[in-house]
């Protein structure tokens, strides 16, 4: 259980350490939910130690072998995220786009921890963007989305929009899709943003229509992915 407790903090979903005195979700942003480098070696040891006989001398180098490679994976993840941090605060600097640190976030795009989905609270809004490990662009490409505030205050006293903002741990966006006001958390990222940086994001909730909800955290997290988007993605993780 306190393995757990530990390493879902790793994740962008984080754990609550501290309810219910304080509800303050950590999340370290370090590696993807489902990310296959983490998580196939304590699956392969899983199945050696289900299928080898107990008394097998190999199965404690199984078991070993896989939480020293799962540790080593959590600790690169942590290094590259250190460094993306660290030139995306750089670049910005020198696009002039000033920000509070403690109000950006990095997170791994799905199943790597090569390719970072990056949030920077700006005013009235957030830039929004990726940064690959293996980028060596002088530049940082952001796009700019706006909070849009102003949108809540039809819903204001609803209590799944105060639920849904302390979730979303204040990044948030809000926008209108025809008659739909929709609710967007911006930690899960967007559906093929480093395709098409315009793409709506993959956590999005239906506040005047809350009986379309469907119950999954990120409902459009793979809708558009196909032979082209997955190129694409790996050519951004590749710094192309």
């Amino acid at each position: 259980m306190a393995v757990h407790l530990l390493l879902d903090a790793f994740n962008n979903y984080g754990v609550g350490w501290f309810e219910p005195f304080w509800d303050k979700r950590i999340s370290f942003h370090t590696i993807f939910v489902a990310d296959p480098f983490f998580s196939l070696p304590g699956g392969i040891a899983c199945l050696a130690l289900i299928f080898l006989p107990s008394n097998h001398h190999r199965r404690v180098t199984w078991a070993k072998t896989a939480i020293i490679f799962t540790a080593l994976y959590l600790f690169y993840g942590l290094f590259n995220k250190a460094v993306v941090t660290s030139n995306i605060r750089e670049l910005a600097q020198r696009q002039h786009i000033n920000y509070n640190s403690s109000r950006a976030f990095t997170t791994p795009t799905p199943f790597n921890t090569w390719l970072w989905f990056v949030v920077i609270e700006v005013k009235d809004g957030y830039q929004v963007g990726y940064r690959s490990f293996f980028d060596s662009e002088d530049s940082l490409r952001l796009n700019f989305f706006p909070r849009n505030e102003q949108l809540l205050n039809e819903v204001r006293d609803h209590k799944e929009v105060n639920d849904l903002k302390k979730f979303s741990q204040g990044y948030y966006t809000v926008e209108k899709r025809g008659d739909t006001l929709v609710f967007n958390d911006l930690r899960f990222g967007q559906e093929i943003g480093w395709y098409d940086p315009r793409q709506p994001f993959a956590f999005h909730y239906y506040l005047n229509h809350p009986e379309d909800n469907e119950l999954v955290v990120q409902r459009g997290r793979f809708a558009q992915w196909n032979d082209i988007t997955i190129k694409s993605f790996i050519n951004r993780i590749r710094g192309y």
